[in-house]
């Protein structure tokens, strides 16, 4: 399991109903890589790619949302 894998396992889950950020989910993953103690956080780049990896997909329209997941506990 990688860590990208690792953080969606804690701190996020899997929810057709909602949609969020891309900012949340990314403040989300750099808070807990930080406390982790892990150096070097995939970029915005990366961690879109990652995302898409996982099988999750932007929603169309202004704001940047991925459809389907959502943060748990706090940002």
């Amino acid at each position: 399991e990688n860590l990208f894998q690792q953080w969606l396992n804690e701190k996020t889950e899997k929810d057709q109903y909602t949609n969020t950020t891309h900012k949340d989910l990314r403040q989300s993953y750099i808070y807990w890589c930080e406390d982790a103690q892990i150096k070097h956080p995939y970029s915005t780049r990366a961690f879109t790619n990652a995302m898409r990896e996982a099988g999750f997909e932007r929603s169309t329209g202004g704001t940047r949302n991925w459809k389907g997941i959502r943060v748990t506990g706090h940002i």
